[in-house]
């Protein structure tokens, strides 16, 4: 059992950290912002080239050029392309080192921690056992001649006692004979034996006289 419990607390912990490193491991929104603006920018350069280039040919006048390069700077801030705030390369590095920080220190910490949280609220003790308490009570120690004997004396008290009470229980006449037989005092279970056989015989006689037709005529005649 203590070898499926770990193989299933390996499993909870794995999936608690796919839940935990994939958003941190996902590339960061910053990052994506930062590739369409210099996507935007690109494209952006190509097109104010080739506008001088048509200036260059003179396919395109001053006017028209400069119409047309107004009409691209304006495309370039509603596309949201200059807006982005540039950041240093270094602080652009720490921050994509730091989600995999924060990946490597979950995968290291969230272990300990699983196990300390279930140490201190779980069952540990029961589920980290050498052995079943079934086990334990198989190993006891069998019992001495001297403790049987003294629980066959006790048992044969209280047979006393019950009988005293109720001197016709047939079970417990014969039970307080085999128990006295076995203490060896052979006397004493020979008169509990004869008291049985004498509850016995007179219930077998109550039970001839009531399936008696004599017994059956008086019945009906009482009712």
């Amino acid at each position: 059992m203590n070898g499926l419990f770990l193989l299933l607390a390996m499993s909870l912990c794995g999936v608690a950290l796919g839940f935990v490193l994939v958003p941190l491991l996902r590339a960061p929104r910053g990052e994506r912002s930062e590739s369409r603006w210099a996507i935007n920018l690109a494209v952006h350069r190509d097109r104010v080239s080739e506008l001088g280039q048509d200036l260059t040919t003179g396919t395109l006048t001053q006017a028209r050029h400069d119409a047309a390069l107004a009409d691209l700077e304006r495309e370039l801030l509603d596309s949201g392309a200059i807006t982005v705030d540039e950041r240093p390369r270094g602080e652009n590095h720490g921050l994509r080192r730091a989600p995999l920080v924060a990946a490597c220190t979950s995968v290291a910490l969230l272990p300990f921690m699983a196990t300390g949280l279930y140490l201190t609220v779980g069952h540990a003790d029961e589920v980290f056992a050498t052995q079943s308490p079934g086990a334990t009570i198989a190993e006891a120690e069998p019992l001495s001649e001297a403790d049987r004997r003294r629980e066959f004396e006790h048992l044969a008290r209280q047979l006393q006692g019950r009988l005293a009470q109720d001197p016709a229980d047939l079970k417990s006449w014969i039970l307080l004979g085999r128990t006295l037989e076995f203490l060896g005092n052979l006397e004493a279970a020979e008169r509990a034996f004869r008291e049985a056989e004498a509850i016995r015989a007179d219930l077998d006689q109550l039970d001839q006289a009531a399936g008696s037709p004599s017994a059956e005529a008086s019945a009906r005649r009482e009712t």
